[in-house]
């Protein structure tokens, strides 16, 4: 039996010295847009393979394609949305990798 959940998975690789404070304040500034616009968070992971670690993943669960989609479009155009895009991708030195999957 299948369902039409959809999941998220993003990779943020980042400095390993600044996980502790990038986790931080994404858990005070991010998530909570991400919660209020449909995302339910499953968990987060950093990557302990192979020496220092330096990407962390975060899972998160969506109703179906749709609520996805309206979560997309509030994050590329709603101000608040706008604001925290920028303020990730010129204050901290990321790199940020995407894959959605949708439930079999």
């Amino acid at each position: 039996m299948s369902d039409n959940k959809v999941y998220l998975v993003v990779k943020v690789k980042i400095t390993p010295l600044l996980i502790k404070e990038f986790n931080e304040y994404w858990m005070r500034d991010c998530l909570p847009f991400w919660l209020k616009h449909g995302a339910t968070h499953i968990k987060s992971f950093v990557n302990y393979c192979g020496g220092s670690s330096n990407e962390i993943f975060r899972l998160f669960q969506f109703d179906d394609i749709s609520n996805w989609g309206q979560f997309e479009k509030e994050l590329a155009e709603s101000e608040e949305g706008k604001a925290m895009k920028k303020e990730l991708y010129s204050n901290w030195n990321i790199v940020v990798e995407r894959r959605l999957l949708k439930s079999l």
